[in-house]
């Protein structure tokens, strides 16, 4: 998967949408609004989003009981593990991570660990893939086509140095034979 997401879906919809049980959210508190980042997408540039920005986010906050919560919260696109200890300087190094292979993440120190306590789901309208050669690319929008907002599995860490809550996409090999002649990798969307 590319470095290029679509998130036009209100976090309002999102609550009346995809689950139950969806705490309030420090969404409502956080800008929805996102400023132009892709001078050449097919869709409204203002939606469209990179790593290193902000992507909406569900996580289980209270897995006890008959009916788990869960919070919908802006994550940082691109993984800052925990560790890191100043974050705060350039960051681009970090939000390298915003994919993580699903077949090798478990041996990777750095995804092996947030496996069983961070995962989550990342919500975005459609994604971006690039097909051609370098200076001839032609972009592939990859979406629902009933409009569905795509929810993708994640992983998720909460920097100790700031605080700052960053994610990465779980991708796969496609599934998709169509899908599999414009890039070979996919986010792990469920239905």
């Amino acid at each position: 998967m590319c470095g290029r997401a679509y998130v036009s879906t209100s976090a309002n919809a999102l609550y009346q949408g995809p689950v139950q049980n969806i705490a309030k959210s420090k969404w409502e508190k956080a800008t929805t609004s996102f400023s132009p980042r892709f001078s050449s997408a097919p869709l409204d540039t203002e939606s469209t989003v990179s790593p290193g920005q902000i992507l909406p986010v569900m996580h289980c906050v209270n897995s006890s009981g008959t009916s788990p919560e869960f919070l919908l919260e802006p994550m940082v696109w691109g993984l800052v593990p925990s560790y890191v200890k100043s974050p705060s300087g350039n960051l681009s190094e970090h939000f390298k991570m915003f994919n993580a292979r699903s077949e090798t993440m478990h041996e990777k120190n750095t995804f092996k660990k947030l496996l069983s306590t961070r995962r989550c789901i990342v919500f975005f309208d459609g994604y971006f893939e690039w097909k051609g050669v370098k200076g001839q690319k032609q972009p592939y929008y990859i979406h629902d086509h009933g409009g569905k907002p795509l929810k993708a599995a994640g992983l998720f860490d909460i920097n100790t140095a700031n605080g700052m809550i960053s994610v990465t996409i779980i991708t796969q090999s496609p599934f998709d034979v169509g899908l599999d002649s414009i890039h070979d990798r996919q986010p792990v969307v469920s239905s």
